[in-house]
């Protein structure tokens, strides 16, 4: 059984995924960490990113939210630089040990489709606004409002309307008309 990384494209034995000093799974050639779903643990296309520090949460939505009113006739113009800053990145990395995820500028944040950028938003003071990019949007992914996990869209969307929470966090969820929202700070236990 192999795993694909979806920044380098490089196929992984699952076997060789297992390292006792990593905390993460990882592709052996670039170091990318794997990003799986909660619910069956199959290995998600997403590729994590940062923005320049500057950028506040607010300023990261906003960009966002520019970009998908914005979009240009050349709907492809963020993705091509995107894919050609992880080109650049996989040319000057040495070893896998060596990973850091991609920077990008805002200027490049807004020309990206919206819909394939996930914001997960800081749990703890400290922690820095992680985001990622669905390298093939056709499989349709969603981020848990509650954990910042992600899961197939599908998937979700089914334990949400059967169990009314959150498959992992088990925080209890409201779905409608395909927006989650969280209600206040309580879980549901099996």
């Amino acid at each position: 059984m192999n795993n694909i990384c979806y920044r380098c494209g490089s196929s992984n034995v699952l076997f060789t995924l297992f390292h006792a000093n990593r905390s993460h799974e990882r592709c052996t050639n670039c170091g990318h960490p794997f990003v799986r779903c909660f619910i069956n643990f199959d290995v998600l296309p997403l590729v994590e990113f940062f923005v320049d520090k500057s950028l506040s949460l607010d300023n990261i939505f906003q960009l966002l939210h520019e970009s998908s009113y914005e979009r240009k006739k050349d709907d492809s113009l963020g993705e091509d630089e995107f894919n050609r800053i992880i080109n650049d990145s996989l040319q000057t990395q040495v070893k896998p040990g060596s990973y850091k995820p991609i920077t990008i500028t805002s200027e490049i944040l807004r020309s990206m489709n919206s819909q394939q950028v996930f914001v997960c938003k800081p749990l703890l003071p400290g922690e820095p606004v992680k985001l990622y990019k669905n390298m093939i949007p056709e499989i349709a992914i969603v981020l848990s409002p509650c954990c910042n996990l992600f899961f197939h869209a599908e998937d979700f969307e089914f334990a949400c309307l059967r169990d009314k929470c959150c498959p992992f966090s088990r925080k209890k969820i409201k779905y409608n008309s395909g927006s989650y929202n969280v209600e206040a700070e309580q879980y549901l236990v099996s």
